[in-house]
């Protein structure tokens, strides 16, 4: 990304860490990945522009994003 000079880099949660088998467990990896890109955003000065939590792909958000919990 430096080399092409992106300043700024765009993810959806499932896109870096996979549902794992329990919730607590998702959020333990989520956890440690998201400091391990803090480190290389501090590292490159490529920031975030945004996140977003994938609510396309899985069925329980089969009524639309609007009506989920």
């Amino acid at each position: 990304m430096s080399k092409l000079g992106i300043e700024y880099f765009c993810f959806n949660d499932v896109n870096i860490v996979p549902e794992a088998d329990t919730i607590e467990e998702t959020e333990k990896i989520f956890d440690e990945i998201t400091d391990y890109i803090k480190e290389k955003m501090d590292e490159t000065g490529i920031r975030c522009l945004w996140s977003t939590a994938n609510m396309f792909s899985n069925t329980k958000f089969m009524n639309g994003v609007g009506s989920s919990n």
